[in-house]
């Protein structure tokens, strides 16, 4: 044989050498592509199943504040009558202190005594109000 065809079988076979491991590298990268490929899709349902789950927790938390939050407005809604009732009492009580207040000065008067200031003999009410200050 000729030495210019044994050189071209000799590139021919380095060439197909050449492309049989080029071949297989391709198809070993394809192949490791797709499995990782098939991991992150697997991983991705584990993560949305995850957000799925938080998701849902945050939805609990969310009516749970609700809840809340409408509990707390009936409770604030509850407090104004009683509030209300407190004022009307602090009125009743501060007339029957000033009524009483005019009667032992009416008395006292009568009597011919010195009338007593609230200074000197302190109502309950004032008793009770000067605790809560202290």
């Amino acid at each position: 044989m000729n030495e210019s065809l044994m050189n071209w079988l000799k590139d021919v076979s380095i060439a197909l050498a050449v492309l049989l491991v080029l071949g297989r590298v391709m198809f070993t990268l394809t192949q490791t592509a797709a499995e990782f490929l098939r991991g992150l899709r697997e991983d991705n349902k584990e993560r949305n199943q995850h957000f799925e789950m938080l998701l849902g927790i945050n939805q609990n938390i969310a009516q749970q504040t609700e809840l809340t939050r409408s509990a707390i407005e009936q409770q604030t809604a509850s407090l104004h009558p009683l509030l209300e009732a407190f004022k009307a009492l602090e009125r009743q009580v501060t007339h029957a202190e000033s009524t009483l207040l005019r009667a032992v000065e009416r008395r006292s008067a009568s009597d011919g005594a010195v009338p007593a200031s609230p200074e000197a003999n302190p109502s309950p009410v004032d008793m009770a109000m000067d605790a809560d200050l202290t």
